[in-house]
């Protein structure tokens, strides 16, 4: 049995628009021409180039369409999340991920990461908090620019990281 190499949209170049399986590996690719079959590829030295093959390809993957997301301008303006936006709860001390899928002013049924259910909770004494999308890389020059951590701290967690 072969395992089939899944697309990775979080770290899919920008412009890719489709993930094409390819045995146990895939490529990306944009401009996909569904008449031609004509398309550029992203190629192992990171180089779009032209392609051209038929076009009923059954093993591409189109990317999905971003869901909306619940941004910090948001939660500080003490806006509710809209239905479908992901974001973290926090209720009874318990923090959650999940995607909204109903809300109201009483309650919100929320699809948990991770989880094949939904629950319900009501919305008195839940806070709502954006998912932070920083990378890691993001996260330490913040935390050496805002004087959360010394340089040696972040050099010593960089090492552990990346070195070791």
């Amino acid at each position: 049995m072969t395992n089939i190499k899944q697309p990775d949209w979080d770290n899919a170049p920008e412009d890719a628009t489709h993930w094409e399986c390819f045995g146990r590996n895939g490529f990306w690719i944009k401009d996909w021409d569904v008449a031609t079959g004509e398309h550029m590829f992203l190629n192992t030295t990171g180089r779009w180039m032209l392609g051209t093959y038929a076009s009923n390809r059954t093993a591409l993957t189109k990317r999905p369409a971003k869901s909306p997301v619940y941004t910090q301008a948001m939660c500080d303006a003490g806006e509710l999340p809209l239905i479908g936006m992901e974001c973290k709860l926090i209720y009874c001390s318990a923090n959650y991920i999940g995607t909204i899928k109903y809300i109201s002013t009483s309650c919100v049924v929320v699809k948990q990461t991770g989880r094949n259910y939904e629950r319900a909770i009501s919305i008195k004494g839940l806070k709502f908090r954006p998912i932070d999308t920083r990378t890691d890389k993001e996260k330490a020059v913040n935390s050496v620019y805002n004087g959360n951590l010394s340089v040696r701290d972040n050099l010593a967690n960089a090492y552990d990281k990346w070195v070791k």
